[in-house]
C-alpha cells in the first residue's frame, strides 16, 4: 500500500490519502478476519448507553451479498497532490474486488455509484458451476465379463460458483484412474479437468454407476 498514509480513523483528514488499489488490498485483509468482517458488515448497533448507530453503507440492507468495509480517503492526481475522496466497497462475496474514486458526491450518490461500478462489473462476467456437470459417456469392462456405465459424479456445493470472464472457453480433458478387480458403485474411475486458461483448475470426478465384482474363482484358475 505504497500510496497509503492514514492520519485519522475517519478519513476526513486532508492528510489521510490512498488510492483505489491500495483500497482494494485493506479491504481483501478486513474481509479475511471474521471478527472484522462481521463489524462492517453490521447495519445496526446499539451501545450500551443505548444510542442506537446506523451504518452509512446503505447498500448492506439493500444490495444482496453486499459484503462491507467503506473506507473514505483521497487519491493521487497526475501532479502527485492528494485530492477528492476514495470510497472502496466490496460487492457479493464471489465477485471480484473493485475500488472507485470519485469527486464528492452525497453518502446517496456514492453508493448509487458503487451499487452501477458492481453491476457494470458484473456483465463482464459470468458463473461456472461445479453442480452443472458436463456430458459424458464411457463403460468400464472386464476381461471375465462384466461391465458398468459411467456417469460425472455431481459435485458438493461450490458457494455460489466460479466467476469467468464472460467468452471463457473452457479446456477439458479427460483422464483415466488406475482400476482394481472389483470395485463398489461410485468407485471414481476416472476424471475430467478443465482450464480456463488462467492457470485455475475444475474437476469432475467420472464415478461407476454400479459395482463390478471380482472374478469367479473358475474364471481365476482357468482363463486368468
Amino acid at each position: 500500500m505504497v500510496h497509503t498514509h492514514f492520519a485519522d480513523p475517519s478519513g476526513f483528514s486532508s492528510r489521510t490519502v490512498s488510492s483505489a488499489s491500495d483500497l482494494v488490498i485493506l479491504g481483501r485483509k478486513v474481509l479475511d478476519v471474521p471478527a472484522l468482517a462481521a463489524l462492517v458488515s453490521t447495519q445496526r448497533a446499539q451501545l450500551p448507553d443505548g444510542t442506537v448507530l446506523d451504518n452509512l453503507d446503505t447498500l448492506l440492507g439493500s444490495e444482496p451479498g453486499w459484503a462491507g468495509p467503506s473506507r473514505r480517503g483521497r487519491r493521487p492526481t497526475p501532479a502527485g497532490a492528494w485530492s477528492s475522496p476514495c470510497v472502496a466497497r466490496s460487492a457479493p462475496t464471489w465477485s471480484p474486488w473493485s475500488a472507485r474514486c470519485s469527486g464528492r458526491p452525497t453518502c446517496t450518490r456514492r453508493s448509487t455509484r458503487a451499487a452501477t461500478a458492481a453491476d457494470t462489473g458484473y456483465e463482464g462476467y459470468g458463473v461456472v458451476h461445479l453442480t452443472d456437470v458436463p456430458a459424458i459417456g464411457g463403460r468400464v469392462t472386464t476381461r471375465w465379463g462384466d461391465a458398468s456405465g459411467v456417469q460425472v459424479a455431481t459435485a458438493g456445493d461450490d458457494h455460489g460458483g466460479v466467476p469467468v470472464r464472460m467468452g471463457t472457453v473452457l479446456q477439458l480433458s479427460a483422464h483415466t484412474e488406475p482400476l482394481a478387480a472389483q470395485m463398489g458403485r461410485n468407485r471414481e474411475v476416472a476424471f475430467v479437468e478443465g482450464s480456463d486458461g488462467t492457470g485455475r483448475q475444475f474437476r469432475w470426478s467420472v464415478v461407476l454407476v454400479q459395482g463390478i465384482p471380482r472374478p469367479s474363482a473358475m474364471w481365476m484358475l482357468f482363463k486368468n
